[in-house]
């Protein structure tokens, strides 16, 4: 198993939610979350900690579907279980398990959109089928570098990718903000933040051509994911880009 965002043009109208005091328990992980939360227009129950133990006695806005995402809670195998939505108010996340996928095999970072999976050294759940739903062990937190072999979508206009095949059928999702499918080109605006390859700030990005950069490498600088895109002094964070 070892290997040797299109911006979406469509307007979504976010709900954001307001206030808050955080208790963080010894078993959860709390990182930031660039991210939506879809409700499906439920009226979702809002609690003031990630271990959903303390009631606000609020619920969602039930005619608002999406919701912007702040921080999010992973238990001790990478899983998100909970997000906040701002102001320490935090929702249980449900695992979502789609009815049906487009499941495309023989995949290759030569032929498609991926250059490589990017688990960050977390020992992420590993499935043993597309869906996500039956277990069969975890990824080896020493490696950070995985070849794509698969790659499931809820159907085929759904451009992001539902979970990736590492060979074998060993299927993983994208679970948190440093484990990712890295893609082979990416586009960054004008006026992106470039680093080094310790972290350190370079320069700014110019890019008024609208051009695509390939995607040379990847690894977490500063607990975030990374790419190169040029020398060494050309890193931009991963979530300040977009696939097209």
């Amino acid at each position: 198993m070892k290997l040797n965002k299109l911006i979406i043009g469509a307007l979504i109208a976010f709900g954001v939610v307001v206030t808050g005091g955080q208790t963080v328990h010894a078993a959860l992980t709390i990182e930031s979350d660039d991210g939506v939360y879809y409700s499906d227009r439920n009226t979702v129950a809002l609690y003031g900690d990630p271990e959903l133990t303390q009631p606000l006695h609020k619920n969602l806005d039930p005619k608002i579907n999406a919701w912007k995402t702040f921080k999010m809670a992973l238990d001790a195998n990478g899983k998100k279980v909970a997000v906040d939505l701002g102001g320490s108010q935090w929702v249980k996340v449900v695992q979502y398990t789609p009815e049906r996928l487009e499941v495309i095999r023989n995949y290759s970072a030569e032929n498609g959109m991926y250059k490589e999976y990017f688990s960050g050294g977390r020992a992420l759940m590993v499935y043993s089928d597309p869906y996500l739903t039956k277990a069969i062990g975890t990824l080896d937190p020493k490696i950070s570098h995985w070849r794509i072999t698969g790659v499931s979508n809820v159907d085929q206009s759904d451009y992001y990718g539902f979970s990736f095949d590492l060979g074998d059928n060993q299927w993983v999702g994208k679970l948190t903000s440093t484990t990712e499918p890295i893609y082979n080109a990416f586009y960054f605006m004008t006026g992106t933040p470039l680093y080094d390859q310790n972290g350190s700030p370079t320069t700014i990005l110019k890019n008024d051509q609208h051009y695509t950069y390939k995607v040379l490498e990847a690894k977490l600088l500063n607990n975030q994911i990374a790419v190169r895109i040029g020398d060494n002094n050309q890193w931009a964070y991963y979530n300040s880009g977009t696939p097209y």
